[in-house]
């Protein structure tokens, strides 16, 4: 795949915080970007491990 200046590249994310807020203000700030898509919210690393599962290979990268 070959990028050319002006390309949008969007990019998955999975949100994952244990504070309420947080989650929700990120959860805000990406929704409202055209070049992100957010694949779910989760608590914790548990929760987050679950809903990448859930959502099955591919759909939500992992990133460290």
């Amino acid at each position: 795949m070959r990028l050319n200046a002006g390309d949008v590249v969007h990019k998955t994310v999975l949100i994952v915080d244990e504070s309420v807020f947080v989650r929700h203000a990120r959860y805000e700030l990406f929704t409202r970007q055209s070049d992100f898509d957010v694949c779910g919210v989760a608590e914790n690393g548990r929760e987050a491990i679950e809903v990448a599962c859930r959502l099955g290979r591919g759909k939500c990268p992992i990133v460290e």
